[in-house]
C-alpha cells in the first residue's frame, strides 16, 4: 500500500465516523422527541387532572357547609374543617380562619375575601384558598382566566386544564389545543 492509499483509507474511516456518528445522533433525537418529551407531558396532564379532582372535592365540601349554614351569600369555614390537610398553614400565605367565600346563589364560590391581594382575580383567590397555595408553585406555570359572562374559572397548563362554573359547581378538565 502506498501513501495515498493509505490517506485515502484515513479519509474513508472519518467519513464512517461521521455518518455513525450522525445516525446515532439522529436515533438519540427520534427517542427523545418520542418517548422522553411526550412522557412529561403525560405527567403534567396527570398533574393537572389531580389537581382539578382535589379542586372538585373541596368544592363539594363548600357547598355542603353553605346549604347546612343556611345558604348565606358569604360563608366562613369552621374551623374544624381542615381543606389544607397535609399542608404546612405557616407557609400559606394567610390565615385560613380568616377566609371567607362569596357564594353564587346556587351555593359555589365565586369570590374570596380574607386572603391577602384582595382586588385580584376571583379565580386566582378561588384557587389559592381551595388549594392552598398559588398557581405558580404548580409544575408549570398555570394561566388562570376569567371568564365572568360564563360564570367560569379556567385554569390551563400548555398540555391540559379544567374549567369550574360557578353557577353549577361543575370541575370539567380539558386537553389543551
Amino acid at each position: 500500500m502506498n501513501q495515498e492509499e493509505r490517506g485515502n483509507e484515513k479519509l474513508l474511516r472519518l467519513w464512517q465516523s461521521l455518518l455513525w456518528c450522525t445516525v446515532v445522533m439522529l436515533v438519540m433525537y427520534l427517542f427523545v422527541r418520542n418517548f422522553i418529551l411526550p412522557q412529561s407531558d403525560r405527567t403534567l396532564e396527570t398533574s393537572m387532572n389531580t389537581m382539578a379532582h382535589n379542586f372538585g372535592e373541596r368544592l363539594a365540601v363548600i357547598h355542603n357547609l353553605w346549604l347546612h349554614d343556611n345558604r348565606r351569600r358569604n360563608l366562613k369555614v369552621p374551623s374544624w374543617v381542615n381543606l389544607y390537610a397535609g399542608a404546612d398553614e405557616s407557609k400559606l400565605g394567610f390565615n385560613p380562619g380568616r377566609v371567607i367565600f362569596v357564594m353564587s346563589p346556587q351555593g359555589w364560590p365565586m369570590d374570596v375575601r380574607g386572603i391577602p391581594g384582595n382586588g385580584q382575580d376571583p379565580c386566582r383567590l378561588i384557587w389559592l384558598s381551595l388549594l392552598g397555595r398559588d398557581e405558580s408553585l404548580f409544575i408549570t406555570n398555570v394561566r388562570v382566566v376569567a371568564e365572568p359572562a360564563k360564570n367560569e374559572c379556567v385554569f390551563t397548563t400548555s398540555v391540559s386544564g379544567f374549567v369550574y362554573n360557578y353557577s353549577d359547581g361543575s370541575v370539567n378538565g380539558f386537553l389543551a389545543e
